[in-house]
């Protein structure tokens, strides 16, 4: 879809309270976010957790502005035997990259569920000229 953009938060409800920081970050999008140039926000949840248990109906009792699909990591990745051997953390980098397959936006967003919005945000602020926006800082500010 031309001219919007696309979220994608791969969550595992019961891990470090990944539930109600999803929350957080919904909350936050709620608060910041201009959502009518957002195509589609994308949950990704672990294979064996049920769809309903992660299914965010609500925005401070508002409907959702934006269209939510919630996925398992294997309707992304196909199977993936090595899930117990790579760790969650690899997994959720993989289902991050994978999700472009599944998102109609030329650009996208991927969140993780303690990643929350402070200032308000418009597309313009993310796309400009057709581009990403990018930040450059100097190697000085993070040394390593």
């Amino acid at each position: 879809m031309a001219d919007t953009i696309d979220l994608v938060l791969p969550v595992k409800p019961g891990l470090r309270d990944d539930g109600d920081r999803m929350r957080i970050c919904l909350s936050s999008l709620e608060r910041y976010l201009d959502c009518s140039r957002v195509g589609q926000l994308l949950i990704v949840i672990p294979d064996g957790v049920a769809k309903e248990s992660v299914q965010p109906t609500t925005w401070n009792d508002l409907g959702l502005p934006v269209a939510t699909k919630v996925l398992h990591d294997h309707e992304l990745l196909g199977l993936n035997p090595l899930r117990a051997r790579v760790g969650g953390w690899f997994t959720q980098q993989l289902v991050k990259l994978a999700a472009a397959a599944h998102l109609a936006s030329e650009f996208y967003i991927t969140l993780d569920a303690d990643v929350i919005l402070t200032r308000p945000t418009r597309y313009e602020n993310l796309v400009e000229s057709g581009r990403a926006a990018t930040l450059y800082y100097s190697r000085q500010v993070h040394a390593s």
